[in-house]
């Protein structure tokens, strides 16, 4: 992967989710009889743990299924989802220290079908683990992490277009084939991992095209998400869209470009950007688009600017003094430009990072962090010594349970922190999720702020 899916891909991963919800009983009409009709994942867990997993239940969207443990006993912790497709990959990740104490990250990749419907792992301190080890997922994980450390190698080499990267990817490609025999699903993610690495030292390569044209699966999984995305990423202007249909492809083509397309098109760089208009009026055309317009149309359009101005106004904070407040008042106080509202928590790692991660860069100076922390209300001292410690300059107590602020959370659909929302002084809306700032656009983008567009 090149390094900015990979910060994505990771910063997902772990990012502190909010559970959301999914509705199940609507996804069970589409069952074939005869199958087993749910995936059972059970996690045995230490007392009072939580922790979670990130599910590709649908082939163009993830949700974060959150397993939590409330009792002071060791317990297993079962769900059940639909089995809708052939496959589904879910994934786990988490931050630690190596024996070096550099700061590392734990990835696990599962797969889930119709001969291994029931996953069994264990919560070993903070990462998920295998009870019951099946050869299959086992190798699955190999397979993401032998591409990954290949592309961190030659990144750190500076050897990632050099023909010794082309000759490394062909016989790890060869040895997973080999390894794989040919059986679905681990064949078809190691050709797609292999494909989507070749395309971004070669965005010209015409084997991407033609494993997409000539493919019959459509999987649930990471690998076809970060093929498609890059597929677009090189060819969203130059597609033929007037020709792309199913009178001169296939069904599993236009499908897996439909899905393609919804992720790059999502993608906060290019959500709303008008050069790509051809792409969102042939998409609305697709089946795939006319199955779930709601919410598809919902994921590629900008926020309504007016409206997000409006929540955002009635939103209520607390300072470190216990002092209602409002964000206009305190724009009002400061003389910026532009400000990043930082929406984080002191149980929430990856949040900590992000905080240290901004106090050791020079910042642009016409931008100013608004802390909101979302720490419940049992835990507002933890908070004020926290965010002393971080030396936080503008930091506020953000009250969930408020019915404005909850809104609020719910119109930039905020299911995860730490979560980043760029605005101007007039608090019009630039970036409802704005880069983290362990991402290589994170500074880039605030120094190039007065070209960034408003939505």
């Amino acid at each position: 992967m090149n390094r900015e899916i990979i910060l994505i891909i990771l910063l997902f991963f772990t990012s502190c989710k909010k559970e959301k919800q999914i509705n199940i009983e609507s996804l069970k009409e589409t069952i074939e009889i005869g199958k087993r009709d749910s995936l059972s994942i059970s996690i045995t867990m230490t007392p009072n743990s939580f922790t979670g997993l990130n599910v590709w239940l649908k082939p163009y969207d993830e949700f974060y299924l959150e397993f939590k443990n409330k009792t002071e006993n060791d317990s297993i912790v079962v769900k059940k989802l639909p089995l809708l497709y052939d496959s589904y990959q879910m994934n786990f990740g988490t931050f630690s220290y190596n024996k070096n104490n550099d700061f590392i990250m734990i990835n696990r990749h599962f797969i889930a079908n119709q001969d291994y419907p029931d996953i069994e792992l264990k919560l070993d301190s903070t990462v998920l683990e295998y009870i019951k080890k099946q050869p299959k997922n086992i190798i699955t994980d190999s397979i993401y992490k032998s591409y990954s450390d290949l592309r961190t190698k030659h990144f750190k080499n500076k050897t990632i277009e050099s023909e010794s990267y082309i000759n490394d990817l062909d016989s790890l490609n060869r040895f997973f084939r080999k390894l794989s025999n040919n059986q679905t699903p681990n064949s078809q993610i190691n050709e797609m991992l292999y494909l989507d690495e070749i395309q971004k030292v070669n965005p010209k390569d015409k084997r991407v095209e033609e494993f997409l044209k000539n493919s019959n699966l459509i999987m649930t999984s990471g690998a076809q998400s970060g093929l498609l995305f890059n597929y677009f990423k090189n060819n969203a202007e130059l597609l033929d869209y007037e020709n792309l249909n199913t009178k001169n492809n296939s069904e599993t083509y236009i499908e897996l470009l439909a899905i393609g397309a919804y992720r790059f098109l999502k993608f906060e760089d290019n959500k709303g950007d008008t050069k790509y208009n051809k792409t969102v009026e042939w998409l609305k055309t697709t089946d795939f688009y006319k199955r779930d317009s709601t919410h598809i149309r919902k994921q590629i359009t900008p926020l309504n600017n007016k409206k997000f101005k409006d929540f955002l106004n009635k939103i209520e904070i607390t300072d470190i003094n216990d002092k209602k407040t409002k964000l206009s008042e305190i724009i009002a106080k400061s003389n910026s430009k532009y400000y990043l509202i930082d929406f984080w928590a002191t149980w929430c790692a990856p949040c900590i990072q992000g905080v240290k991660k901004m106090n050791d860069m020079s910042m642009p100076k016409n931008v100013k962090i608004i802390s909101f922390s979302v720490d419940k209300e049992n835990d507002k001292e933890k908070w004020k010594l926290k965010t002393l410690e971080l030396e936080q300059k503008l930091t506020f107590w953000f009250d969930e349970k408020i019915e404005n602020n909850k809104r609020f959370t719910e119109f930039i659909e905020m299911q995860s922190i730490p979560r980043y929302v760029l605005i101007d002084k007039n608090m019009n809306l630039i970036d409802q999720a704005f880069y983290h700032p362990q991402e290589q656009q994170f500074l880039s983008k605030l120094k190039d702020i007065k070209n960034s567009k408003y939505w």
